[in-house]
């Protein structure tokens, strides 16, 4: 019935367009108690809505209303569309980008991964080598006062080799590399 006819609402020339409204559970606007009583809308009360008569002005602009409503509904459609178009254009630039761009950084966390690591096994080997390095020198110290000990029991004849030397008295106490032994 609204298709052919139109609606007008009090205090207003434009005719009303009706539309299915989706059910939402929005508590919206202000109670009906807390809204002020106004001369306006006591008149306003006073004209209930109606379907314009042929022949009146409301009748006359009815179709000019709803076809500029048609065209601007049109025209949001068309704009909406448009704006999808351009987003989807736009994601389908940008995600092979974003692709590259997280594969760049997966491969430098990779590498940084990698670097990390291989310094840490230098550090090591570093470590180890200094060990190994501590242990000769000690094994070296070792053996040397292993020999000098060797030397002082008094191994070897002959040349003066495995002689020990003479204490600081003359005595025949045998000398280590820190004083006499015994």
């Amino acid at each position: 019935m609204l298709e052919r006819e139109y609606l007008v609402l009090p205090g207003s020339p434009i005719p009303v367009t009706v539309e299915m409204a989706e059910m939402e559970d929005d508590d919206v606007g202000m109670p009906e108690r807390s809204l002020k009583e106004s001369a306006k809308r006591h008149r306003d009360a006073d004209n209930a809505p109606h379907t314009a008569k042929p022949g009146t002005v409301e009748h006359a602009y009815g179709p000019k209303w709803r076809a500029m409503e048609k065209k601007h509904k049109q025209e949001m459609d068309d704009l909406k569309k448009k704006q999808e178009e351009e987003k989807e254009a736009l994601l389908k630039e940008q995600t092979p980008k974003l692709r590259q761009e997280n594969e760049r950084v997966v491969r430098e966390e990779r590498e940084h991964q990698e670097k990390k690591r291989r310094q840490e096994s230098n550090l090591q080997n570093q470590v180890q080598m200094e060990n190994m390095r501590v242990m000769q020198m000690q094994l070296q110290k070792m053996q040397n006062l292993q020999q000098m000990q060797e030397m002082s029991a008094g191994g070897g004849g002959g040349g003066g080799m495995g002689v020990p030397p003479m204490g600081p008295m003359g005595g025949n106490q045998p000398m280590g590399p820190m004083g006499p032994l015994g």
